[in-house]
């Protein structure tokens, strides 16, 4: 043992050297010879090979990030289910059909045209075919952001400008557009041929019924989300719009159809259907501007809440009627005469000559986002609910509604919040910012500091750098709410027109307030 413990005593060093060789080779074969350990993230050959160290990073960008962006989105998704139940319900449940107040009043389940016989010598002359309306086409575009009076407060500013320290009616600040587009009158008469050509008086009259406009919003990832239908701004029909198809086995809907029919037969219904006012207002330089009108001056004080409000078109002439017969309407208000008949509303389609003018808003345009917009319209169809004029299927169609609109060009919502850098140093990490935000009929503005990891409204401060071209150059990197990374910095502000468009529009609402004040504090020295 002792001549063992002697060889170990003079040999140490070289046993202590030779361990550490041997660990070192195993360092070399384990870290340098052999491939490092990797895990492939998703699946299928081009599925990018990972080390430990770089798994994080990357399912925080492939994934982490789009599913936050996904879970901010506050619109909601429209899931349109389709009705199995209804047509089975309808063809077993025969009741509405042995009403006895409807058989009596209608003397049939359809009305007849008088004049019209049909026997087998005319039975093939049934109308075939319903007219095809033309698509319309866009004319122009305004958008903006506002402080929009809600419904129930229209009216009490009644687009006064409204004074310093005075409660504001209940509103929203929010983005708005507004779109104008027509329908060519020419097209128009030449789909309407099915009707004009059976020479039966009242099938070329017609009405607006409906007025749809649709939007799209560009997601985070450049492509376009679902359709929305936008509510229309100021309808106020007594029943829902029954939809297009309303056949003769549904009286409960055909009774609501009447209804909704009889409200469109107004002058006002039919200019809220096809030319809608945009809603009331708070004045101030942020305003409503009619579509194809120049933007307000932002440094002048607008003083009501719409700039460049056309008038209403006129709407088409109405036709000129032959003497009719009239049937006395039963009990629910209906005429047992049916389709075809002349009714207050109603414009004759080949005696136009000129295009008919629609307007369209979408008041809940979000700021800061891009969307694109389509329309498609709805008339009256005049052998609707008729037992003489045409095939079942056409008298069955409620509305003629017409193909979409092509989609509108792009256009982004202005944001509420604008930032611009005022100063930043990548040496002590701080960045001083302008804040211009819109709130409650007013732009305003103000000051703040911050350095990374502060969040400045709807931006957050990622990176405080040096440009590496411009030693003397710092700027500051910001992350949005969609998720985009910006960059900003001092000069490239400083030289944005829209900096000094939004200090000149603060400066007026300043010397607007002053001007309010100095003239309260005279009154009261009076």
């Amino acid at each position: 043992m002792e001549k063992h413990l002697k060889t170990l005593e003079q040999n140490v060093q070289w046993i202590a050297l030779a361990l550490g060789g041997i660990y070192l080779l195993y360092m070399v074969y384990a870290y340098v010879i052999t491939p490092p350990v990797t895990v492939k993230l998703g699946t299928g050959p081009t599925a990018p090979a990972l080390t430990p160290g770089e798994v994080d990073d990357a399912i925080a960008k492939k994934y982490a990030e789009p599913l936050k962006i996904a879970m901010s989105r506050s619109d909601t998704l429209d899931i349109k289910v389709t009705d199995v139940m209804g047509p089975y319900l309808a063809r077993i449940d025969e009741k509405d059909l042995k009403t006895p107040d409807l058989a009596t009043a209608w003397g049939g389940v359809r009305g007849e045209v008088p004049g019209v016989v049909i026997d087998q010598s005319n039975k093939n002359a049934l109308i075939a075919q319903a007219p095809v309306l033309p698509k319309p086409t866009a004319v122009a575009f305004s958008s903006n952001i506002a402080s929009i009076v809600l419904p129930n407060a229209q009216g009490q500013n009644n687009n006064a400008v409204v004074p310093a320290g005075q409660a504001l009616p209940p509103h929203k600040d929010t983005g708005w557009w507004s779109g104008t587009f027509k329908v060519p009158y020419v097209d128009l008469q030449k789909g309407w041929s099915p009707f004009a050509n059976a020479n039966v008086p009242g099938l070329t009259n017609t009405k607006f019924l409906k007025v749809t406009l649709t939007r799209q919003e560009m997601l985070p990832n450049g492509q376009w989300g679902p359709d929305k239908d936008i509510k229309p701004v100021g309808l106020a029909s007594p029943v829902e719009f029954p939809g297009d198809q309303v056949p003769a086995a549904k009286a409960a809907l055909r009774k609501d159809a009447y209804e909704y029919k009889a409200w469109t037969a107004s002058t006002e219904a039919q200019q809220e259907i096809t030319q809608p006012a945009f809603p009331e207002v708070i004045p101030g330089v942020r305003v409503w501007y009619a579509p194809g009108q120049e933007p307000p001056d932002p440094t002048k004080k607008q003083r009501n809440g719409r700039v460049g409000v056309p008038a209403r078109p006129h709407l088409p002439p109405a036709p000129v009627h032959a003497p009719v017969q009239a049937a006395a309407p039963n009990q629910n208000g209906i005429n047992p005469q049916g389709g075809g008949q002349p009714a207050q509303g109603d414009f004759n389609v080949m005696t136009l000559n000129q295009d008919l003018d629609l307007m369209v808003h979408d008041t809940t345009a979000e700021p800061g986002h891009t969307y694109r917009y389509q329309v498609k319209y709805a008339l009256s169809n005049p052998t609707w609910d008729s037992a003489n004029l045409a095939v079942q299927k056409v008298a069955d169609t409620f509305a003629l509604e017409s193909p979409p609109s092509d989609w509108t060009q792009p256009v982004t919502i202005p944001s509420t919040t604008q930032i611009f850098v005022v100063n930043v140093s990548s040496q002590t990490q701080s960045v001083r910012f302008d804040v211009f935000e819109w709130k409650d009929g007013k732009m305003t503005r103000s000051t703040v500091n911050a350095t990374p990891g502060d969040a400045i409204k709807d931006e957050t401060v990622v990176d405080i750098r040096q440009d590496s071209g411009k030693r003397d150059t710092s700027y500051v990197l910001l992350v949005g709410p969609n998720g985009n990374l910006t960059r900003q910095d001092k000069q490239g502000d400083a030289a944005n027109p829209d900096y000094d468009k939004l200090k000149a529009e603060v400066a007026v609402q300043q010397q607007e307030e002053q001007g309010l004040t100095n003239r309260r504090q005279q009154a009261l020295a009076r």
